[in-house]
């Protein structure tokens, strides 16, 4: 069930159990159609295209573009020159790379050349087969001379005519696959600084690019269409991405992913520090015992200690259980007396800890990866994350979590829910390492120093969205949150599990909805930066928006 569904079901509730002003009240803080009219973007209007037309831009200057068209059938070139001679920005001029100079338009502005080279002060490449929207040139300028981008990129549709909605500027992202490619647009010195064209083809350039620029600007638009399919080598993009790891410091090797065009690394770990494991608990021995059961025998990382933060736990059986985990020097169980809340439970655990890392778990979930400790440790080492999540399924091999999105629902929920295992996601990215803006606590790594320096949980987070707010305060600290898919666990939560029907704890829910959304409201209105505006506000599917009612 997702943010808004237990809205509507809490609001529901107590209406019928006739708490009427209550109601009105607890619906006036937790509204969220107003909320996801402003995330939207709005289509262009016929104003706007000529206001593009008539617009004087402080800077400006010509646009050089240098257009691909190696391989490319004549059909395609000419749909690219109309569309450039079509466009509202019309201080450009046109290079054809590997074309066939017979047969082009007699407009001086478009040549035809053997090799691409970088001239003047705006510049723009268009990998084979792009065909631009009439407005491409004018955002990029725009986004370039008024909000001052080094590097701009956009929004497409592929050759098979799918939208393509990409999240901002995410380096863990775009190291597992050129999301950002196609069309890009820049500063000439951006591109100098990076080098130059250079021969290490559009992913070893872009990733030149992004190690250089100081400000990378994402158009939330469609502004381009791929007419034709063209793939790069996987071998130049895995020598690219090689060579881009080196450059910035990542000891590891990078190969093929689960799909093709996908990208994998597998970074060196620097030090097998302890990683203290965190499992709060209330009876459920069955859950537990399993929880406990896959970790010691399916757990290649050596280095691990587990902290059990017993709960007011009732059944005779859950302390004889205790004793019997105790028998293992790595097991402990320490007690927390106070009522449940999920935050204060963990910060009171992490004062037991002993490693360096803190990695927290859910009871009821069982290892499937044994290297999972290490997926994440890779990330977790780097002095830039602050926390990494991990692969989630239901008992049903559906998909439990792949990722938070902040902003579904008004709130936040779990990226692909219910996806079948195995299946690539919407942009394959449910097949790759990423970053989000956060990821669940069922199971989440993250270096105790910077859980320390954030403060912990917000305590007033007794249940919902604590995890969420954590890793939010990290992403304000400068840290970076990833998610991959090669650490794949089990989590038996019901997928329609809800929230117990009694008048306190809808009114506890409707509370942390109303604390986070004050909290984090210039995040809702903005937009998840790990999503795309476009992309619905109401499910997890990543479907188009606008069909939310």
């Amino acid at each position: 069930m997702n943010g808004w569904a237990l809205i509507r079901k809490a609001a529901s509730f107590l209406s019928n159990m006739g708490i009427r002003a209550t109601c009105r009240k607890v619906g006036q803080r937790i509204r969220t159609d107003k909320l996801l009219s402003q995330v939207r973007i709005k289509p262009y209007t016929a104003e706007d295209i000529a206001a593009q037309r008539k617009a004087q831009l402080d800077g400006a200057a010509t646009m050089h573009i240098v257009a691909d068209v190696r391989g490319v059938s004549r059909q395609t070139v000419q749909a690219l020159v109309d569309s450039v001679q079509a466009q509202t920005y019309t201080d450009w001029t046109l290079c054809l790379v590997g074309g066939d100079p017979s047969g082009l338009p007699t407009d001086e502005r478009i040549c035809a050349a053997e090799e691409a080279e970088a001239h003047g002060k705006f510049m723009a490449l268009l990998a084979a087969g792009v065909v631009l929207e009439p407005s491409a040139l004018y955002e990029a300028v725009y986004a370039m001379t008024t909000l001052g981008a080094e590097l701009v990129y956009s929004d497409g549709t592929d050759a098979q005519g799918k939208a393509m909605y990409k999240p901002d500027y995410a380096p863990d992202t775009l190291r597992s696959m050129n999301y950002i490619g196609d069309m890009m647009a820049m500063r000439t010195a951006l591109l100098e600084r990076a080098g130059g064209i250079g021969q290490d083809g559009l992913y070893g350039l872009t990733l030149r690019l992004t190690e250089q620029a100081n400000d990378i600007q994402h158009i939330q638009r469609l502004l381009y269409t791929c007419n034709e399919a063209k793939t790069s080598s996987a071998e130049e993009d895995i020598a690219a991405l090689r060579a881009h790891l080196r450059r910035v410091g990542l000891a590891g090797r990078a190969q093929p992913g689960r799909v093709p065009g996908t990208y994998r690394q597998q970074y060196e770990i620097r030090e097998q520090g302890m990683v203290s494991i965190l499992i709060p608990n209330k009876d459920h021995t069955e859950d537990l015992m399993k929880c406990i059961t896959s970790l010691r025998e399916k757990t290649t990382y050596p280095n691990w200690e587990v902290i059990i933060i017993e709960n007011n736990s009732t059944e005779t059986e859950t302390f004889a259980c205790y004793e019997q985990l105790q028998q293992d020097e790595r097991i402990r169980v320490v007690t927390w007396k106070d009522g449940f809340n999920y935050a204060a439970i963990n910060n009171y655990g992490e004062t037991f800890a002993r490693g360096e890392y803190l990695l927290l778990l859910n009871n009821d979930v069982e290892i499937i990866t044994p290297e999972w400790i290490e997926e994440m440790l890779m990330y977790a080492q780097r002095p830039d994350v602050g926390a990494v999540g991990a692969m989630l399924y239901f008992p049903d091999d559906t998909v439990q979590h792949g990722g938070v999105i902040v902003g579904l629902g008004g709130v936040a929920d779990h990226a692909h829910k219910g996806f079948q295992r195995g299946d690539a996601g919407y942009m394959n990215r449910l097949a790759v390492v990423q970053n989000y803006s956060a990821v669940t606590a069922a199971c989440l790594l993250m270096r105790r120093n910077v859980f320390k320096e954030i403060g912990g949980f917000d305590m007033a987070y007794q249940v919902a969205f604590n995890d969420v707010d954590l890793c939010m305060r990290m992403g304000e600290a400068g840290y970076r949150i990833v998610w991959t898919p090669y650490a794949e666990l089990y989590h038996y939560e019901s997928k329609s599990r809800g929230l117990d029907e009694t008048r306190e704890r809808y009114f506890r829910y409707a509370g942390e909805v109303e604390r986070f959304q004050k909290r984090w409201m210039h995040r809702l209105v903005q937009g998840d930066p790990c999503y795309n505006r476009n992309l619905t506000q109401m499910r997890t599917d990543f479907s188009m928006s606008g069909a939310e009612g």
